[in-house]
């Protein structure tokens, strides 16, 4: 979904879209991208007589054996090994997101992030969770392993904060 134009006449009026990938979009940034964590978005708004929303949207499916995940779009994962990097953007911007792998209850989500650059803004941060917090902020190269058979991955970034990091299940 994107929205070209979100205007409350009365401060205590609002809109919001629920269920994105990114942990904020209250009110949503406009013309940026918002994908659903899950298989549907909501909407939560208090509007009236002078408050415009013109907003779209489109259905998409992650194409089947995709491994090469992109931050901020892309919400969840089944997949047993993978890759997950920023999107590109543009200058300026900060993005807070959120990404999940699940692995069978019988196996561990195993990470490692080959790069880590988040000291373009004192706000930008990344943070790994099984039960647990196991990192935050990762360390380069250093391995790590949920102790559930999930791993709920989120940071906050601006541009050109970048990172790559790669997963399989153990």
């Amino acid at each position: 979904m994107t929205c070209s134009d979100v205007f409350s006449s009365v401060w205590t009026n609002y809109f919001s879209l629920c269920g994105t990938v990114e942990t904020f979009a209250f009110p949503p940034v406009l013309k940026r991208i918002y994908t659903s964590y899950d298989n549907r978005m909501g909407i939560s708004s208090r509007v009236t007589s002078g408050d415009r929303v013109n907003c779209n949207w489109e259905m998409m499916t992650v194409p089947s054996g995709t491994t090469d995940f992109k931050f901020c779009i892309h919400g969840r994962t089944k997949t047993s090994s993978g890759t997950i990097r920023p999107l590109d953007m543009s200058t300026g911007e900060t993005r807070w997101c959120r990404f999940f792998i699940e692995a069978p209850s019988n196996q561990r989500v195993q990470m490692t992030c080959s790069s880590i650059n988040l000291g373009n803004s004192p706000t930008s941060y990344m943070r790994m969770r099984g039960q647990d917090i196991i990192a935050q902020p990762p360390i380069v190269n250093q391995i790590y392993t949920t102790n559930e058979h999930y791993l709920d991955f989120d940071s906050r970034i601006t541009n050109p904060d970048w990172f790559e990091c790669k997963w399989t299940f153990v």
